[in-house]
């Protein structure tokens, strides 16, 4: 296995850093899946995360199914409309004072 020079290092260790969890762990294991045998242990090192991180982000990429797990957050989340917190609202308007 051949290892990345110290400059290309820092750069994918920036980049590695402003990921999602989710994408570190799919960054991770397209770059030990490139580099073959020692890839997972060379790159654990290097990010600083697990070996299981790595194997996990493999056998999600060999699932191929990612786009399905595209969200970042359950749905439903955020705020609620105005409308749907006070759901007569438009009886009170309509009453007036």
């Amino acid at each position: 296995m051949e290892k990345y020079t110290s400059t290309i290092e820092e750069k994918m260790k920036l980049l590695y850093d402003n990921l999602s969890e989710k994408d570190k762990r799919y960054y991770a294991a397209v770059e030990a899946a490139k580099l073959g045998h020692g890839g997972i242990h060379y790159l654990a090192k290097l990010f600083g995360c697990a070996r299981q991180t790595i194997a996990k982000g493999l056998q999600e990429l060999d699932r191929k199914t990612l786009m399905a797990e595209r969200r970042e957050r359950r749905p439903g989340g955020g705020r609620k409309s105005y409308k749907q917190e006070h759901s007569d609202i438009d009886a009170v308007f309509l009453k007036g004072n």
